[in-house]
């Protein structure tokens, strides 16, 4: 039986471009005169080739358009940001003319366009769009409608009569810097309409009326034709004739024609049905000759997924012809055919309809799929993975399109589910079939895997819940906007490229695991945008060592959560640019969190970057020595900014030196301790050997800078013991004041001669000033008004014997005790306005020592959260009885036996050394105390240095004549800067150059 014929040309699915050159790009989009402008080489992004196929089975049944030849009219390529509304042209190109005036086809000028540099856009993410046009049979180029003769000709331009036959738009790509590839794949037909023209000749055998149907079988496509009557020819030659015509929508139809017959007796129906295909643009048509209407049967065949093989398969049937063996079907990489059957549970294999046979008849392929336990192939044809909608532990795997005939079956050809299987995009053995790659969706549905090893491969995850999508093909692209993928069990890692210039783009969906992938790869584009959550927050997330400039690309997230995505960076350093956006104006830092080390690191916004912000950090746990017993190191990337002194502090244990110089920077003093973590005499320079054991070490830049490499480096030197095992606090300072220069609020100064720095804290001594004219609230005052980059200065506290002896020392270098009297923060009076309140006006008395101001004057109490003044001295008067009455883990400095005997002081006024009055006077600091002391109002109730290092109990002002002694005497106040809160006024003391500082208990 004669079959149809589809004589309309088709589609040369195979070309592929290629272009390779430099051009300038854009810089701020796509380009807005359809992407074409001139540049020379500039790094930027220009689209250099458009690749077209990739080896799948053609579009329509017959011939092929020749896409490099004068089929084709126009193409036309355009572009649009990834979540953007409207595409932008870049560019068309129809037939044409060269310079000599030879024809130049569409293709030939796009592709001159192309390897010209001239298609620029914006570094970011796109979707891209092609189309192809033709024009209909008899309109020729020149714009001539070749009309039937006695018609006139349409006015019509060449534009307004093109037919659009293929179109693809893309998957997000990644744009980057330079010559760009934009593939495309398999063109899709264009939506549109062809023309079918059947002429059929039967038997003049009573033939009463004829009608037909014509059915779409394509998912989607309404159009159809039934019922519809058809006119008879008269008889000619014995025979009789209908014509159907139709403009269909493009795709595969069954026509079914229905002959009603008056047999002599009654009226009787016989059909006639043929496969038949509509091409957009183009014209079906055939003559078939039918010679018996008396005996014709229809034939179904059902290609569960596949399809037919060659054009000429009957599609009905008589029984007086011969047997009619089964069709071929064509290959398929994903599953061997295993025959037809009579019937869909695959029971009735069937080679032939037998001669003689009748009735309708409907047969179903079989299909063995490329499956072992547990684990699916889709060798390189395009997958898609969807959930049952009534259970979610039952999951199906179709190829091309989510129907039930182009389901995934097993060895019994029934339904299979693939819930917590393995799918690869390869064949068994790794391989794919000659130009194919992985192409699979996962709609929804729960995996253990999802693994991409060809090159150019697709992974797109739109929902379910995966373990682990890996893409190891060069130029891999993984596709993320929903569901979650969790990570593996093992490493615990979600997305994992292995190939060079790999894409992941993520807008959506929830990854529990790292993204990362092999030793060596550092070229992968890592783009986020819309909403997703990715990592943990903490040590899991991004690993942007693989990425292209190590760092991370992103769209807008303004619908993201704060703190949503976790990049760990590998350089810590500040300034690294870790991510950025496509817009500077939706660049925030708050969606991220930065980790490095087991830390996380500040960031800031520079334009469209996100860059790390440099600090000190302390890891969570310290790494231990090997071989030693309570000795542990930090681990590296505890420095990241550059500054000019930096300090190492310990407390409840102790650390020691393997070296003692820090490049650029000389050694201030240390503070070494004996094997119980007591404090011993602070040594300066030489003194800080790498036989002691220490509390603090201290170095001040030479040069202006001591480098982030450096310090880190120096601190990864420190070996840090814990005493009897208990816990060490650690605690390190980096400073970035410049070692001299003018602060707009103490005018000009210079690191260590005019300020002095110790353990955060910044210290200046007033101008001298006579003896008995100025008072110790006078001194409060003046010392309130003081700043010093930009910190509120106090009357210096002193908590240690490290800084009471080093500030001591370096204030007054080359003066001779009795020249230093100074005013410090001490006091027993009580405050009329708080204690570190601007000025200082007494209404009371205490019986014991406070500090009045700065951070140390008000703790919170443990017992009652309320916060109160802090006493480091518990009585008024020293009693002569031996014993120290220095608050709990508190310090004092007294002239008196028992404080300078704590602190290592020579108690010099002891009554046997005579002053520079010829006096031999034992000091018994603090010693005048009344007992009617709340009353008295000139009674010694403030703090001052006298002599060296210890301190003396005054009165408010002209305490003493000038006939006593000179230690006596007040020159100066001192006054202390640092960082600091008040938490009653909620004041801040915040450094214009900012000090870095970092603490943790091990």
């Amino acid at each position: 039986m004669k079959t149809l014929k589809s004589i309309f040309k088709g589609l040369n699915i195979f070309a592929v471009l290629f272009a390779c050159v430099l051009i300038s790009a854009c810089s701020n989009g796509i380009s807005g005169e359809g992407g074409k402008k001139e540049g020379a080489s500039n790094g930027k992004a220009y689209i250099s080739a458009v690749s077209l196929g990739n080896g799948e089975r053609a579009i329509v049944p017959t011939g092929s358009f020749d896409l490099k030849g004068d089929d084709i009219y126009k193409y036309v390529l355009s572009a649009k940001r990834v979540g953007g509304e409207e595409f932008e042209e870049l560019g068309s190109w129809v037939r044409t003319e060269d310079e000599d005036g030879d024809p130049l086809t569409a293709y030939y000028a796009m592709e001159k366009d192309l390897r010209g540099g001239t298609i620029t856009v914006g570094t970011g993410a796109y979707i891209f769009d092609i189309k192809v046009y033709v024009l209909p049979d008899g309109i020729t180029y020149e714009g001539e409608d070749a009309a039937e003769e006695g018609e006139e000709a349409e006015d019509l331009s060449i534009d307004s009569q093109a037919i659009l036959v293929l179109e693809k738009t893309t998957d997000p790509v990644s744009i980057v810097s330079g010559s760009n590839k934009i593939r495309f794949g398999t063109l899709n037909e264009a939506s549109g309409n062809g023309t079918l023209s059947l002429t059929v000749k039967f038997p003049d055998e009573g033939v009463q009326s004829v009608t037909v149907d014509l059915t779409p079988q394509d998912e989607g496509n309404t159009h159809s034709v039934s019922n519809k009557s058809l006119a008879i020819s008269e008889p000619s030659g014995g025979y009789r004739s209908v014509v159907f015509d139709d403009n269909p929508s493009n795709g595969w139809y069954i026509v079914k024609f229905n002959f009603t017959i008056n047999n002599g007796v009654r009226d009787t129906n016989q059909f006639w049905s043929e496969l038949v295909q509509i091409a957009t643009g183009r014209q079906t048509q055939d003559e078939i000759v039918i010679d018996s209407l008396n005996t014709l049967y229809p034939i179904t065949y059902n290609c569960k997924g596949g399809r037919l093989k060659g054009d000429s398969i009957s599609l009905s049937y008589t029984p007086y012809q011969g047997a009619i063996p089964m069709p071929e079907v064509a290959d398929r990489n994903v599953a061997t055919f295993a025959g037809w059957y009579s019937d869909p549970d695959y029971q009735h294999k069937v080679t032939e309809i037998p001669a003689g046979s009748k009735g309708a008849k409907t047969f179903y392929a079989r299909w063995k799929y490329n499956i072992e336990e547990g684990k699916l192939y889709a060798s390189g044809e395009k997958l898609l993975i969807q959930k049952d909608s009534d259970s979610d532990t039952i999951v199906r795997a179709y190829f091309d399109e989510v129907n039930p005939d182009n389901a995934v079956l097993n060895d019994d050809g029934r339904l299979l589910s693939i819930y917590n299987w393995e799918v690869y995009g390869s064949k068994k053995d790794g391989t794919y079939p000659e130009g194919t790659t992985d192409d699979i969706t996962v709609i929804s549905g729960s995996l253990i895997a999802v693994y991409a090893s060809g090159n150019e491969g697709h992974v797109t995850v739109n929902g379910g819940n995966i373990l682990q999508v890996r893409s190891d093909g060069q130029g891999g692209m993984v596709n993320v906007t929903g569901g979650k993928i969790a990570g593996d069990y093992i490493n615990k890692t979600a997305i994992y490229v292995a190939g060079g210039n790999s894409t992941v783009n993520i807008s959506g969906g929830t990854i529990e695991g790292y993204v990362r992938g092999a030793n060596g790869i550092a070229d992968a584009n890592i783009r986020v945008s819309g909403n997703p959550v990715i990592g943990d927050g903490k040590n899991v997330g991004i690993d942007l060592s693989i990425a292209k400039d190590a760092k991370l690309r992103a769209g807008n997230l303004d619908a993201a959560s704060e703190k949503a995505i976790t990049v760990l960076a590998p350089d810590p350093k500040d300034g690294t640019v870790v991510v950025t956006f496509d817009d500077a104006s939706k660049a925030y830092a708050k969606f991220f969190v930065i980790e490095n080390s087991n830390r996380t690191r500040e960031a800031k916004v520079d334009g469209a970057n996100i860059k790390i912000k440099g600090g000190l950090s302390l890891p969570a746990t310290l790494k231990p020595v090997e071989g030693k017993e309570n000795a542990f190191n930090l681990a590296s990337g505890n420095v990241t900014v550059d500054g000019t002194i930096f300090s190492v502090f310990a407390e409840d244990g102790y650390f020691t030196l393997s070296k003692t110089t820090l490049k650029n920077a000389t050694c201030d003093m240390g503070i070494p301790v004996d094997a119980t973590g007591k404090p011993q005499q602070f040594v300066y320079k030489d003194g800080v050997t790498t036989d002691k054991m220490y509390r603090y070490i201290q170095f001040t830049s030479e040069s202006g800078q001591i480098s982030t490499d450096d310090a880190d480096g120096f601190l990864t030197s420190i070996e840090f013991h814990r005493i009897d095992n208990k816990p060490i606090f650690i605690r390190i300072n980096l400073e970035q004041l410049a070692l001299q220069a003018t602060d707009p609020d103490a005018g000009y100064y210079k690191l260590n001669d005019t300020v002095f720095y110790l353990d955060g804290s910044f210290y200046m001594k007033s101008e001298p000033f006579g003896t008995g004219t100025k008072s110790w609230p006078e001194a409060y005052n003046e010392a309130k008004q003081k700043k010093f980059n930009n910190m509120q200065g106090y009357l210096m506290t002193i908590t240690s014997d490290a800084e009471n002896k080093f500030v001591y020392d370096q204030l007054f270098k080359g003066k001779e005790p009795d020249e230093v009297g100074s005013w410090i923060g001490g006091t027993r009076t009580i405050p009329k306005n708080g204690y570190d309140a601007a000025t200082w006006e007494k209404k009371g008395y205490n019986d014991y020592w406070t500090w009045a101001c700065g951070p140390e004057a008000i703790e919170k109490d443990k017992d009652t959260g309320e916060y109160c003044k802090r006493i480091f001295y518990t009585t008024a008067r020293y009693p002569k009885d031996g014993k120290s009455y220095r608050a709990p883990g508190m310090y004092s400095s007294w002239s008196n036996p028992v404080d300078c005997a704590l602190n290592g002081i020579e108690w010099y006024y002891n009554g046997t050394n005579a002053d520079d009055t010829g006096k031999k006077q034992a000091d018994y600091e603090p010693n005048n105390k009344d007992k009617d002391f709340s009353v008295k109002q000139d009674d010694e109730y403030y703090t001052q240095y006298t002599g060296r290092y210890v301190w003396n109990d005054a009165n408010e002002k002209k305490p003493y004549s000038d006939n006593n002694p000179g230690r006596w005497k007040i020159h100066y106040y001192i006054v202390e800067f640092t960082p600091y809160e008040n938490p009653e006024t909620g004041e801040r003391h915040v450094p214009r150059a900012e000090r870095m500082h970092a603490e943790a208990t091990y």
